[in-house]
């Protein structure tokens, strides 16, 4: 599951010693654009160090699965609760 997160990185199927090249390629309103993408992809998809562990817990057979089943629902509830702190992108 983390590997498929990380495949959605706006410059994913880019070398990273590649991006400044392809940044300074794009124009002003495709930088904008990318800087949109990026923020989204920090606050919406890439796992958390707290999401991973969480993650791996429910992945965890050792636990019964009505354990993982409380955790996953608590864990969506409060990320329902906590919106995202980041102020909403302006155009």
């Amino acid at each position: 599951i983390a590997r498929s997160l990380e495949s959605l990185h706006p410059l994913s199927g880019i070398k990273k010693k590649e991006w400044r090249e392809f940044i300074e390629f794009l124009d002003s309103e495709e930088r904008r654009k990318l800087k949109l993408a990026l923020r989204h992809y920090e606050n919406t998809i890439k796992m958390k160090p707290n999401t991973k562990r969480i993650l791996n817990t429910l992945l965890n057979a050792r636990f019964p699965e009505s354990a993982r089943k409380r955790l996953a629902k608590k864990y969506i509830e409060r990320m329902l609760r906590e919106p995202s702190k980041e102020p909403a992108p302006s155009d």
